[in-house]
């Protein structure tokens, strides 16, 4: 192993890098991590090392490509024993409570309460993707004193976009403590194939210009991230802000994201409960309606009236309507629930559509 390639900045702190040396002060337990790396025995390891000039730093090692990187990062002056011990305690608390959560809302609140609290950020939330990348925040913890809150609003997917989403898969938390930083290079810029060098699991890599103007358009000044992942998908994010710089020590960064991984355990089993009873609900709902109809003589009745009804056959459903043809008279309909003005009309075209010869021509074609 050889040094490749190294952060502009690296030889003003600690001294220049010879060519095809190992950096002396370079931890042996580091150089062992990278070489275990380098052998795809490890996919990523952190460790503690002593390095002079630094002090007690944690070394974030990971493999780009054929290059494995080392990330450091020194203790904050504000890294106290007694903020460890009394942060360790109220995550403990913390963590029973969320054991205790029983829906998403109640779970949300306690993990941005108690994260807000750890961290200091003044604003946290959780932020929940739907299917289309879309987000919801469900969830906020908020200063007294801001009055901006983002409890409650969605976001179109372009707020946080598909490349963004792609990268919160593979780095489980991300920590800015200004937004103001100024961005440093890696020299040289590309590997020796003449690509950029991909930096996707770096905890430290900057993060998109655009991103930063839109963090000072809503006044956000130091920010972090928690990815939470639910059946290796990203199902949301915790995030923090604070309206000036703001650096967590690394110790507390550890722990909230060790909260963050007690939040998706307990949200991945809440959504499994309430699977669950949905489709025992469900299944419940169809075998009562089945049995109305078998014992029906009317079947506009079975479908209509009392309950089960067909409104009860749809989860979130809030109207319906039976639609059908006689002899007397070409279009028959029963609305119940909330439906919309003009139903009739609307509903004519669709039912002839249905009915007629050219439907099946209008379904997909398989082979397509």
């Amino acid at each position: 192993m050889a040094p490749v390639v190294h952060s502009a900045n690296l030889d003003a702190m600690l001294g220049a890098i010879a060519p095809s040396t190992i950096p002396a002060w370079l931890p042996p337990k580091a150089i062992d991590a990278c070489r275990a790396i380098a052998q795809n025995r490890l996919s990523e390891r952190v460790i503690v090392g002593e390095i002079p000039g630094l002090g007690l730093t944690e070394i974030h090692c990971f493999r780009s490509d054929d290059i494995v990187f080392c990330e450091f990062e020194a203790p904050s002056d504000d890294d106290d024993a007694a903020g460890r011990v009394s942060a360790t305690l109220l995550a403990e608390d913390v963590e029973r409570d969320m054991a205790d959560a029983r829906d998403i809302d109640s779970l949300s609140a306690i993990v941005t309460e108690a994260i807000a609290t750890i961290s200091g950020f003044e604003r946290v939330l959780v932020y929940r993707f739907d299917t289309d990348g879309c987000g919801d925040v469900v969830g906020e913890s908020l200063a007294p004193d801001w009055p901006q809150s983002f409890l409650g609003l969605r976001f179109p997917d372009t707020d946080i976009p598909a490349q963004a989403r792609a990268l919160y898969r593979q780095t489980a938390d991300r920590w800015i403590p200004t937004r103001d930083y100024v961005p440093v290079p890696l020299v040289p810029a590309a590997n020796d194939r003449d690509r950029p060098i991909s930096l996707a699991l770096s905890r430290y890599r900057s993060v998109s210009p655009i991103h930063r103007m839109y963090q000072g358009n809503i006044g956000v000044d130091g920010s972090m991230s928690i990815s939470v992942m639910r059946d290796g998908e990203l199902w949301g994010l915790i995030i923090g802000h604070h309206r000036k710089p703001h650096r967590v020590p690394v110790a507390i960064q550890h722990l909230i994201v060790a909260l963050g991984r007690a939040f998706s355990l307990r949200l991945d089993s809440l959504l499994n409960y309430t699977a669950k009873v949905d489709q025992e609900r469900e299944m419940q709902a169809f075998s009562a309606m089945l049995g109305k109809l078998a014992a029906a003589d009317d079947f506009l009745m079975a479908l209509t009236e009392g309950k089960p009804n067909i409104v009860d056959l749809l989860p979130g459903c809030v109207g319906a309507a039976v639609v059908w043809e006689s002899d007397h008279e070409p279009l028959h309909l029963r609305a119940l629930g909330v439906t919309c003005r003009g139903l009739p009309v609307a509903l004519g075209g669709v039912v002839a559509g249905f009915g007629g010869r050219s439907w099946p021509y209008q379904l997909p074609n398989p082979k397509r």
